[in-house]
């Protein structure tokens, strides 16, 4: 039998997970599977780990609250990366830094891309009631020249990745 992880066996993890691909929330699902079966390949142990699996393997069986931390850390839950569960240990005990002791040098340069993230969000939210995709179905639409539906699939289609962008970059 697998050893329990925080309280759950793998077991359950997988079958509430794999129950969950039915649902309408296909890709958090998804995440939560691929974080879950990362954490659970990080908890056993072998004797036959290359160097990299042995910096992931986990000492001991993280608890419930460390697992949900882990499984929902909006760093890693909305775009990624993946990252193993030693990482994300390290860095909520403050030794994932350039600087120890101190905040980190990326603060100024995380700032920013929080402000660029804002601004993409906000172009979004000012202009995305003005690019509908109702409009391409309108007889408005179909009677317009060329020239102006392509002009008008190319500002929509940017204000349209403007949504995710703004995800990417503040994540």
């Amino acid at each position: 039998m697998p050893p329990a992880l925080g309280g759950c066996r793998l077991g359950v993890i997988l079958r509430v997970t794999l129950s969950g691909f039915y649902s309408t929330s296909r890709s958090t699902v998804l995440h939560l599977f691929q974080t879950l079966s990362g954490l659970a390949l990080a908890a056993f142990t072998s004797s036959q780990l290359n160097a990299e699996q042995q910096k992931a393997a986990l000492p001991t069986v993280p608890s419930l609250l460390e697992v949900c931390g882990f499984a929902y850390f909006y760093g890693g839950f909305l775009v990624g990366p993946q990252f193993t569960l030693r990482s994300y240990q390290s860095l909520v005990a403050g030794q994932l830094t350039d600087s120890p002791g101190k905040p980190p040098n990326s603060v100024l340069p995380a700032m920013q891309r929080f402000g660029l993230g804002l601004l993409c969000l906000t172009i979004y939210a000012i202009f995305s009631p003005h690019y509908a995709e109702s409009y391409f179905l309108t007889d408005e639409y179909e009677a317009q020249p060329f020239w102006y539906r392509c002009v008008f699939i190319l500002l929509w289609a940017k204000v349209i990745l403007y949504k995710y962008v703004s995800c990417w970059v503040i994540a």
